[in-house]
């Protein structure tokens, strides 16, 4: 997981907890009459306000919930078999942790595996950082990988589609 998703997590996990409390204590406020006199005389005159924006704060924390869901849940890669009935679900993060161990032992010098993706055709795209080197390097490196990495996941999970590579440098 990239550092960026757990910034965005801790972000979101506190702007929806701020947001349904927030939302729970606006539509709660109607009922409770003595709270109301103690925060302020503009609460109490405009109750039908405070309840709307509980309301539309309760939505808000609940779509950042569901986002914060759909943001977590597994991603699979679908591997087809030879029987036309059979289909197998690989995990990402067993994709990930083989492309991990691939680049521990064999790149760890040359580049870094930053991030995986599986695209919604079943493509993978594997973002690399690569550091500063000469075009002609660069090119020579793309290969080996590309070979070594296609041969890697055609040989472990029979992965024999096109697949990404992102590189930032």
């Amino acid at each position: 997981m990239r550092y960026t998703h757990e910034l965005f997590s801790a972000i979101l996990f506190f702007v929806m907890a701020t947001l349904i409390l927030g939302g729970a204590f606006c539509v709660a406020l109607p009922w409770a009459h003595s709270l109301q006199f103690a925060i302020a005389d503009f609460i109490i005159s405009r109750s039908d306000a405070v309840f709307s924006l509980g309301i539309g704060l309760l939505g808000t924390g609940l779509l950042c919930l569901v986002g914060f869901y759909c943001m977590y849940r597994k991603r699979y890669y679908r591997v087809k078999m030879d029987s036309p009935s059979s289909v197998t679900v690989i995990d990402m993060l067993l994709l990930r942790d083989l492309l991990d161990r691939y680049w521990r032992e064999h790149q760890s010098q040359n580049c870094r595996l930053s991030d995986l993706f599986l695209h919604a055709d079943q493509k993978l795209e594997l973002i690399v950082e690569i550091p500063e080197m000469p075009l002609d390097a660069q090119e020579v490196l793309l290969e080996k990988l590309e070979q070594e990495v296609g041969r890697l996941l055609a040989r472990q999970i029979g992965y024999q589609s096109q697949f990404f590579f992102t590189i930032v440098s």
